[in-house]
């Protein structure tokens, strides 16, 4: 089981920072289009405060909740939580295990 844990953790890890990524370009995308090169200057310099203001910036344009770049950044915690949690399962069973 411990080994399952620790592969769940590693995937949740490597998908955390390819979807890390994608945010990332994403708001210097949303930030390029909406404000030209100052505003994709200052997501680049601030992505997570630039994040969260995109993220209100399109609730204000569009009235939409939850938009593509919020639920992008609520999927990001949730991978990040699951590897943390899978990670702590993984080094739980390795202190309990005595026998590897």
């Amino acid at each position: 089981m411990r080994k399952i844990a620790q592969t769940i953790a590693v995937l949740c890890l490597i998908a955390t920072i390819a979807l890390g990524w994608m945010i990332y370009a994403y708001s210097i995308y949303i930030a390029a289009a909406s404000t030209g090169w100052i505003g994709a200057l200052l997501t680049i310099v601030l992505p997570v405060i630039a994040q969260i203001y995109w993220i209100a910036v399109a609730y204000l344009v569009t009235g939409v909740v939850l938009n593509a770049l919020l639920i992008a950044c609520l999927s990001w915690v949730a991978l990040f939580l699951v590897g943390i949690a899978f990670a702590s399962l993984a080094d739980n069973w390795r202190l309990d295990d005595t026998s590897s």
